[in-house]
C-alpha cells in the first residue's frame, strides 16, 4: 500500500468527521466538518552510497467546521490521529516519524448568498516514511 492510502485510511478511521476526509478539494456542498488532505512535496533522502530509502514528505490538513471550537476539535482529531506514529507499520508502509510543523486559522468569507461563514484551520505534517530503493 501507498503512504497516500494508508495516511487517507488512519484519518477516514481515526478523525472526528464519519468519514468526510477528501483529497485535495471537497464535492460542492459538503456537510460540516470535513478534512481535506493535500500532499505538498515529497523529497527522497541521499547518502553518499545513494537513496537512503527513507522519502520526507509534507501533508497539508485542511479541516472545516461551523464555528472555531468545531475546527479545532477537528484539527486535533487529526493530530491524534497521526501525531503518535512514531517507527509504526500502518496499512504495511513503514512511517519513522510525524511532526505537526505549522498550525494556521485561514479566513473564510461567507458563503455566496448567505452571512455564514465557515471556521477553517490548517496543519501542515513533515512524515518521514521508508520507501523502496531501486536497484541496478
Amino acid at each position: 500500500m501507498s503512504i497516500r492510502s494508508a495516511i487517507m485510511n488512519r484519518l477516514v478511521e481515526r478523525t472526528s468527521v464519519s468519514g468526510r476526509v477528501h483529497l485535495t478539494l471537497a464535492p460542492s456542498g459538503e456537510t460540516l466538518p470535513y478534512i481535506t488532505i493535500f500532499w505538498v512535496d515529497g523529497v527522497p533522502d541521499y547518502h553518499l552510497g545513494g537513496p537512503s530509502g527513507l522519502i520526507q514528505r509534507r501533508l497539508q490538513a485542511d479541516c472545516y467546521a461551523v464555528d472555531s471550537p468545531g475546527a479545532e476539535a477537528v484539527a486535533d482529531s487529526v493530530w491524534f490521529a497521526l501525531g503518535a506514529l512514531r517507527f509504526t507499520d500502518i496499512d504495511e508502509v513503514r512511517i519513522q516519524d510525524i511532526m505537526l510543523d505549522l498550525e494556521t486559522d485561514v479566513p473564510e468569507p461567507p458563503q455566496q448568498g448567505t452571512q455564514q461563514t465557515t471556521a477553517h484551520i490548517r496543519h501542515e505534517y513533515i512524515i518521514w516514511h521508508e520507501h523502496a530503493v531501486p536497484v541496478n
